[in-house]
C-alpha cells in the first residue's frame, strides 16, 4: 500500500510511474520541465529536411528555396513555439543556425552575411519572429 501512495494513483486505481520525458501536443517535456530535448530534436530534424530539400532540388532561386522553406522548414522550427521557446543562448542559435545554413546556399548570397542575407530575402530571424508570436498572443488574450 505505501508504494502505491508514493507512487500515486490515478481515478482508475491503477498505478502512476514517473518517466523522465512526456509528449504532449507534438512537444517533449523533460521530468524537469525543460525543452531542451525537444528543441534539439527539432534542430537535428530540421537540419536533415533542409539537406534533402538542397539534395532533391537542383533549383537554387530564391522564390523557389523560399517557398520551401517557408512550407517545410520554418513550421518545424516555429511549432508552438511559445511553449518551448529556449532562453539559452546555445539553443536560441542552434534554432537560428538552420535558417542561416540555408539561406548560406541559396544563389546570389554568396558571400553575404547573415543579416544581410535576411534583408535581401525579406525575412526575419527565427528568434525575432519568436518574440513577435509572443507579443501577439499577450496582445489577444
Amino acid at each position: 500500500w505505501y508504494q502505491r501512495r508514493v507512487r500515486g494513483m490515478n481515478t482508475k486505481g491503477d498505478l502512476i510511474y514517473p518517466v523522465p520525458n512526456v509528449l504532449d501536443l507534438g512537444t517533449l517535456v523533460s521530468a524537469d520541465g525543460t525543452f531542451s530535448r525537444y528543441i534539439s530534436q527539432t534542430v537535428k530534424k530540421a537540419s536533415l529536411l533542409s539537406g534533402w530539400v538542397f539534395s532533391v532540388f537542383r533549383e537554387r532561386s530564391p522564390g523557389v528555396m523560399l517557398t520551401l522553406y517557408k512550407a517545410l522548414i520554418q513550421p518545424l522550427l516555429e511549432y508552438c513555439c511559445l511553449v518551448w521557446s529556449p532562453t539559452a543562448t546555445g539553443e536560441i542559435q542552434g534554432i537560428e543556425n538552420v535558417q542561416r545554413c540555408f539561406t548560406r546556399r541559396i544563389s546570389g548570397m554568396e558571400g553575404a552575411d547573415y543579416w544581410e542575407r535576411l534583408c535581401r530575402l525579406n525575412l526575419i530571424s527565427l528568434q525575432r519572429r519568436r518574440q513577435r508570436y509572443a507579443l501577439i498572443h499577450i496582445w489577444k488574450t
